[in-house]
């Protein structure tokens, strides 16, 4: 599991949802699920080596998103459908962790 094979596998064209959201606080959960913000499934639109942009449906009326390339350390799981993302503070802790999956 490494952010090289997430960057080969994200590809404009794809569609990406967001299965999962948690925010930590003290270690401990503090709101778990999908922000309304975030739900539905996004488009790859654009693909660099900064990131990639999610474009959602015409239909749902919501902004697009960029979301950055993870560091290795925030790459928790990838497979050929999943990835997850662990965001850390400055201090190393989870803040936030974000389940993605890959429509085919």
């Amino acid at each position: 599991m490494t952010v090289a094979q997430l960057k080969r596998q994200i590809e404009p064209g794809q569609t990406i949802e967001c299965t999962d959201a948690k925010w930590y606080s003290n270690g401990q959960v503090s709101e778990s699920g999908v922000p309304e913000r975030m739900q539905g499934l996004r488009t790859v639109t654009l693909k660099n080596t900064v990131g990639f942009y999610l474009n959602p449906t015409p239909e749902d009326g919501k902004r697009g998103s960029f979301c950055d390339w993870p560091r290795a350390d925030e790459l928790e799981e990838l497979t050929d459908t999943t990835f997850v993302i662990a965001s850390k503070n400055s201090n190393g802790e989870v803040w936030n962790r974000r389940s993605y999956l890959i429509a085919a």
